[in-house]
């Protein structure tokens, strides 16, 4: 009891203001530490070039420390997203029009020098947004792409058509950080002669 009666009064201050900040420099780390859900891609943005041109970084599925101040993440939804496209009145090279109908399974990449054009890109997008802009991109490709084949080789032969198709889309869609997964044929298809 004698040596606490012997500390002196700034000694007790000083001991106060230690604690108060070690209390604090925990909270701050612990409300740092944030885990990246599943099927999801953490982007981390810093204010400091890291050496790669990049002023950010990528974690997906762990856990990660963003600093508060000199650091914000967002995160990007890697789950396929299904849209349906409708291309109405596209004429083929024979002058036939063609309506038809498919569904694209598409999502963001995770390949390297794609995922950066998501970043860039679609960070701050919503899904619908994300979905308008992908159809736009490929309804435009799917009418150029009709216009240089011929409707017969076209009924004829479905699985070189998604082939082709998925080939002339796919670098415009990575532009945007996206890749197709799939390409499925709409209940739809009818040539207007």
């Amino acid at each position: 009891m004698n040596i606490l009666l012997n500390i002196s009064p700034s000694t007790i201050t000083f001991i106060v203001i230690v604690v108060i900040f070690s209390i604090i420099e925990v909270i701050v780390i612990i409300s740092s530490l944030k885990k990246c859900p599943e099927n999801h891609l953490m982007v981390i943005f810093k204010k400091l070039d890291n050496g790669t041109g990049k002023s950010y970084k990528l974690f997906q599925g762990n856990k990660t420390f963003v600093f508060p101040i000199i650091q914000y993440y967002h995160l990007l939804d890697l789950r396929p997203i299904k849209i349906p496209i409708n291309v109405a009145n596209a004429i083929d090279k024979n002058n036939n029009r063609i309506n038809l109908s498919l569904t694209f399974t598409v999502k963001i990449s995770t390949e390297t020098n794609i995922v950066d054009n998501a970043v860039d890109r679609l960070i701050e997008l919503s899904v619908s947004d994300i979905k308008t802009m992908i159809n736009d991109v490929v309804l435009g490709e799917m009418r150029i792409y009709i216009s240089n084949i011929d409707e017969e080789d076209m009924k004829n032969n479905y699985d070189k058509t998604f082939k082709d198709l998925q080939e002339q889309i796919t670098p415009n869609l990575n532009k945007l950080g996206i890749q197709i997964d799939d390409i499925q044929l709409g209940d739809k298809t009818e040539v207007i002669r």
